[in-house]
């Protein structure tokens, strides 16, 4: 399943959650199913069983609207998340220049120039043969060859 489809089924049931919160009160069967029709104190018990319902069916109909524009949001968010996963496929497809704002997750910069600045060190049994700057921020420490 693509990120676009699933983006369309949270959709859906937000759809379906904020339909459900204009119908909620529909389900009221009036206050006669309760004997809030009847006289004295069976009645007034009937009376207040029915707004107890109507309260707890406007409460519902409330969630349900508020959980359908959540996901409706979240929805949305999902979409934005697809797009910038295409860009980024369609930018490395294309030989185009791929970045995360400049910097590499390691803690320095990762340039085009060949420069790779780490935040810590560079610790190897072998060579570190990286073809660019090494340690303009740390330092580079091996146990073999280090070619800069």
């Amino acid at each position: 399943m693509r990120l676009e489809d699933l983006a369309d089924r949270i959709d859906a049931a937000g759809d379906v959650l904020a339909g459900a919160s204009t119908t909620m009160t529909l389900v009221d069967p009036g206050a006669r199913a309760f004997g809030g029709d009847a006289a004295g104190g069976p009645g007034e018990l009937g009376r207040t069983l029915h707004r107890q319902l109507t309260a707890a069916l406007a409460a519902r109909g409330r969630e349900a609207a508020a959980h359908g524009a959540r996901l409706a949001d979240a929805a949305q968010a999902l979409r934005l998340v697809a797009s910038g996963y295409r860009s980024a496929d369609d930018d490395a497809r294309s030989g185009g220049d791929v970045r995360s704002g400049g910097e590499a997750g390691f803690g320095g910069d990762l340039r085009s120039s060949g420069e790779v600045g780490f935040g810590g060190h560079v610790r190897s049994g072998g060579d570190v043969g990286l073809g660019g700057d090494v340690g303009s921020v740390g330092e580079a420490w091996s146990g073999g060859e280090a070619r800069l």
